[in-house]
């Protein structure tokens, strides 16, 4: 109004449904995120750039968008959920035949998962093995060892969706192993 500038100023709005759950990938980062994924229901493009979230409780953070299309879904995340912990091992044990040269090379990957909030919480945990590309390399997901049973995705991601009673605790296993032949480096 008097020539100053403005740091915000609303362009427009919309309201649409959204899908909202609880994932951890603690190879990346020991946490388990609330994230939404929604469809643009607004009658024009969304840019890149920085978004406030905001819940019934007010500001909870900030996050990025890239350029979504309208009706495209996207997905935004909410933040760590405080209650929730995750502790993460990994093990690895390597072994060369004699006679053949072949590597093995066994990891074991141990999560130790907490509630220590007083309601139940429903989220999945999502881990990733190595996937070849190679025919001298095989990954395979050892699953006797392997508590609660899962198998990996095409992409190399073995998913659980667990359920943690209120203060309770759980442990999840993963154990995979790789083959390789002699001549394969870089293991």
């Amino acid at each position: 109004a008097r020539g100053l500038p403005h740091p915000r100023v609303p362009i427009s709005s919309w309201e649409g449904p959204a899908e909202v759950d609880r994932v951890c990938r603690p190879e990346l980062a020991r946490l388990i995120h609330l994230r939404s994924r929604q469809a643009n229901a607004a009658p024009h493009p969304l840019l890149a750039g920085p978004v406030d979230l905001l819940r019934g409780s007010g500001y909870v953070g900030r996050g990025e968008l890239s350029f979504v299309g309208v009706g495209e879904k996207f997905a935004l995340g909410w933040g760590s959920e405080d209650g929730l912990r995750v502790h993460r091992e990994q093990r690895e044990q390597r072994g060369k035949a004699m006679l053949s040269g072949k590597q093995t090379i066994t990891r074991t990957v141990t999560l130790h998962l907490s509630n220590l909030d007083d309601a139940p919480a429903t989220f999945a945990v999502e881990e990733r093995i190595p996937v070849s590309e190679i025919n001298k390399v095989t990954i395979q997901v050892d699953a006797k060892q392997t508590q609660p049973p899962a198998t990996a995705d095409d992409q190399g991601i073995v998913r659980w969706d667990l359920t943690l009673p209120a203060h309770g605790t759980r442990e999840v296993t993963l154990v995979y192993t790789l083959v390789a032949s002699s001549d394969v480096k870089g293991l």
